[in-house]
């Protein structure tokens, strides 16, 4: 579930969503597989509406494929299709998952013929019930376009227990 907020020209609106996925892992451990691909609907719910004008949010088709490295380190690209909107985002990243709490990862984006490079850290906490926060950045490289800077925040409690599937709820405050 995500929660996204907006404002322009002195309105303001907030709008509800979710995303619909799957992931398949093989090999390794339950909670760090060896490999693992996944795909995913985006933005699925409610409009951003300011004043009269509802404005949809960008649904999107979105693709991942995830290697482990040598341990700690895990290798990921994505494709992303925005529905209705030309285009398409090819990202790579790449994390360090230590076996502590804490994350750290890396990435480049390309989006719309730009560059964007972020960076971002990750703590998870618990058993039965597991506890995250995460928080990434994300900034273009391309010195001839208005610079933009996005910041996103996300809250994760899954139920589980080690070794089965956790069933997360999501909480992500998107960037501007």
């Amino acid at each position: 579930m995500s929660i996204q907020h907006g404002s322009i020209a002195g309105y303001s609106a907030t709008a509800v969503a979710f995303d619909a996925g799957l992931i398949l892992s093989f090999g390794g451990a339950v909670d760090r597989p060896r490999f693992s691909i996944g795909a995913a609907i985006q933005n699925i719910g409610s409009s951003l509406t300011f004043g009269t004008a509802p404005e949809s949010l960008p649904r999107a088709l979105r693709a991942n494929l995830g290697f482990s490295l040598a341990k700690p380190l895990a290798l990921s690209y994505a494709v992303r299709v925005p529905l209705g909107e030309p285009g398409v985002q090819h990202a790579i990243g790449l994390e360090a998952l230590p076996n502590g709490p804490v994350s750290i990862r890396g990435g480049l984006t390309m989006r719309g013929g730009r560059a964007y490079v972020s960076f971002g850290a990750g703590f998870r906490y618990g058993g039965a019930v597991r506890l995250g926060l995460d928080y990434a950045f994300e900034n273009n490289l391309d010195s001839g376009a208005l610079p933009t800077t996005r910041h996103g925040f996300a809250f994760d409690i899954a139920a589980g227990r080690g070794g089965s599937k956790w069933t997360p709820i999501r909480i992500r405050v998107p960037g501007r």
